[in-house]
């Protein structure tokens, strides 16, 4: 388990944490709360932000409601897309990910 865990942080697979925590955290929003935003210009006072909603969308999208998502921001669904085709991508190239089945690890 330490070798897993060792293995996990490694620098190269920093990025690949990253963007699977980015994927995977909308999951947990509910959508139509209020929530806290991480968002410098909602937290300074600025209403309008270009990347505020792409939360909220992709949490409708995980949850079914395609034009929620859109209405709520354009690019949720593509921001899906190319999170999801970063995070094969750094799977195919990670040293020691490739050739592994489930479960197995070499270290």
């Amino acid at each position: 388990m330490k070798n897993l865990l060792a293995f996990m942080l490694a620098p190269c697979h920093r990025e690949l944490l990253f963007w699977a925590a980015a994927l995977t955290a909308p999951v947990f929003i509910d959508p139509m709360k209020p929530h806290f935003s991480f968002c410098l210009f909602k937290n300074i006072g600025i209403d309008f932000c270009p990347g505020c909603g792409l939360g909220r969308a992709m949490a409708l999208f995980y949850r079914g409601d395609i034009a929620g998502s859109f209405l709520c921001h354009p690019l949720g669904i593509i921001g899906v897309g190319v999170i999801l085709f970063r995070i094969i991508t750094l799977i195919y190239k990670a040293p020691g990910l490739t050739g592994l089945r489930m479960g197995e690890y070499h270290g």
